[in-house]
């Protein structure tokens, strides 16, 4: 990436960062958000913390488990997993997602672009299960989302995005004739560099998905998805208690289902704060929260998920570093 782009993505995501930030600070005042701080239940804090913890080395497991062929240490993929999570929530515009492929490849020795293939189909499995986590709690709430203009639209343009997404993946067709064809078109010798890349990370995608989705695979990807994110909700759950917000379970799921989708985005601000302070925000307001409360509650939620992530990125990377400068990598040849 140049510079221009750097410095573009960078200044997007401050203007993205401190439009949210003076939202927030205009929908509560310091004196209401200091007294939600101070009303903390800090033993739901330490459940919430030890569920987050779960929830990041069961992403790592999964992982490992996507890999087609030659499967890394789960051990070490869980380390690179937790690195990797909070690179994604600090880096902006996503950006960060390129640091799971690097740091396998640091780590573990394995090959970036399986790698990247491997996190390619955790990201479809990731979407697949918020949308059906989100399709869920709109169908239950209907009567009160609708009040906010959460219409089936985008809900239906999303699934419609995946569906055609994963088949072009999967099956043969009108997708993988055209990139074949497209090997032979005569251009420029930089341009040929990039399309080698991306033709074998296409075929990557489709091999791991083919040997991905057989028996017993599937099965596992399915479940460690599903407890990945119902893990996420109780960490919001948890953080609802915590804070003592006068809610049903009803109304924290609604507020985790719009918060989870807005991570879900592909922009974000610096230090990922936007998508889901946005999200939670705008959920508890649907559901008849207090704008104080929403927004208050929306920075609380921000700061520990952040230290959560924080305090594991730095304890996996210490382990990684130390493991590195003792053990020699672990060389994985793959089948050409």
């Amino acid at each position: 990436m140049s510079r221009t782009k750097s410095a573009q993505y960078l200044c997007v995501s401050l203007a993205i960062s401190a439009t949210i930030l003076y939202i927030l600070t205009r929908l509560t005042t310091w004196q209401d958000f200091s007294a939600l701080w101070h009303q903390l239940h800090w033993n739901w804090i330490a459940v919430s913390g030890l569920t987050y913890c779960a929830e990041i080395v069961l992403i790592g497991v999964r992982m490992s488990t996507l890999f087609a062929t030659d499967r890394p240490p789960s051990g070490l993929t869980i380390l690179v997993s937790n690195v990797h999570n909070f690179a994604n929530k600090v880096l902006p515009a996503r950006i960060g997602e390129l640091a799971f492929p690097l740091l396998m490849r640091r780590y573990v020795g394995s090959s970036g672009t399986r790698a990247f293939s491997a996190l390619i189909l955790a990201r479809l499995a990731d979407f697949y299960t918020v949308m059906i986590a989100f399709s869920t709690v709109y169908i239950l709430q209907r009567d009160t989302l609708s009040k906010w203009g959460l219409h089936w639209l985008p809900v239906a343009l999303m699934w419609l995005t995946l569906l055609l997404v994963s088949t072009s993946l999967l099956k043969d067709g009108f997708w993988t004739q055209w990139l074949n064809r497209l090997e032979y078109v005569p251009v420029p010798r930089w341009v040929d560099r990039m399309r080698k890349f991306f033709l074998s990370l296409w075929r990557d995608l489709r091999v791991a998905l083919r040997t991905g989705i057989r028996p017993g695979i599937l099965t596992r990807v399915v479940l460690y998805s599903l407890l990945i994110w119902s893990s996420l909700y109780f960490v919001f759950i948890a953080l609802g208690r915590a804070m003592r917000l006068n809610l049903t379970l009803e109304q924290c799921l609604i507020g985790a289902s719009v918060a989870i989708f807005g991570t879900m985005l592909p922009v974000g601000g610096v230090g990922h704060f936007g998508g889901l302070e946005a999200g939670w925000t705008l959920g508890l307001l649907a559901v008849g929260a207090s704008y104080s409360d929403a927004a208050s509650s929306a920075i609380i939620v921000s700061v520990m998920t952040s230290f959560f992530a924080l305090s594991i990125a730095i304890f996996s990377f210490v382990v990684l570093e130390l493991r590195s400068r003792q053990v020699p990598k672990r060389l994985i040849h793959y089948p050409k």
